[in-house]
């Protein structure tokens, strides 16, 4: 049975003029302050048990999501949680509510994991994957920052598969409030600094690794190096940007951060 535990208001609306200086961590990213939005908590928990390749397998999910309660009116805030639903979410409907998408988040979760084990009811299926008889997924979805119309939002997702120490990745997402609208890494540094700024965010991640080279960093793990660029996973806070690329985007089985200052970028 699904459980939808309300945990409360986490902040109230700033006065955009005040100083904010406590800062703690969440989802493993500095949170600084939440200036414009006041946002709350909620908790779902659900399972779900069904037969794969002659097995009886079962998905436990657990969602804790940090949402945006109300933003400078009633009329910006139902636009913010459907940007919220739509981008965050990821679920594309039109006038549904955050008490509809939650639910509905946490079964399209379930189910995507289950569509993998749904390759063991192909007949004469071959591969070196192992049927997931048990899938603990963990996800927390928080602000990770907010100051006057940007706002940078992080989904974390832990998966254990079968009890093996569990699979973490770092989704981000960045919005422009005035616009209502996520931020692209072309938006962010500029159509004409695209290629400049990536030759910056590998640099940095030579000088990170303390190498001179790619072929240094190849012989780390980074086997996709020729194929680097700049993506949309990434934050800000109030002197960075910092972008984030998934287990195996570069080749290596870890997150891997790249920080770059606001001033580098012309932010």
């Amino acid at each position: 049975m699904r459980k939808l535990v309300y945990i409360g208001t986490l902040a109230l609306i700033v006065i955009c003029l005040y100083a904010c200086n406590d800062k703690k961590h969440i989802n493993d990213a500095v949170v600084e302050c939440v200036d414009t939005i006041e946002v709350s908590t909620i908790k779902v928990c659900d399972s779900l048990s069904y037969v794969a390749g002659a097995e009886v397998c079962n998905i436990t999910a657990q969602v804790e999501f940090v949402y945006p309660k109300f933003y400078l009116s009633n009329e910006k805030t139902n636009e913010l949680q459907g940007l919220y639903t739509m981008s965050v979410l990821d679920i594309q409907a039109d006038s549904i509510s955050l008490a509809t998408a939650f639910p509905m988040f946490v079964e399209y979760l379930m189910n995507s994991y289950k569509e993998v084990n749904s390759l063991y009811d192909v007949e004469n299926f071959e591969g070196d994957y192992e049927l997931a008889k048990t899938c603990d997924v963990d996800v927390i979805i928080t602000i990770c920052y907010n100051r006057g119309s940007l706002l940078s939002v992080c989904k974390k997702e832990s998966v254990m598969i079968n009890g093996v120490s569990p699979q973490v990745r770092h989704i981000y997402s960045t919005y422009n409030l005035a616009e209502m609208k996520r931020v692209t890494f072309a938006e962010l540094v500029g159509e004409d600094n695209v290629v400049s700024v990536i030759e910056l965010l590998k640099a940095k991640l030579r000088s990170d690794r303390n190498v001179k080279s790619d072929e240094e960093l190849v012989d780390m793990g980074f086997y996709n190096i020729d194929n680097f660029g700049g993506n949309d996973n990434f934050y800000v806070t109030s002197d960075s940007v910092v972008w984030n690329y998934l287990p195996r985007e570069l080749s290596v089985f870890e997150d891997v951060k790249i920080s770059l200052s606001r001033e580098d970028i012309g932010l």
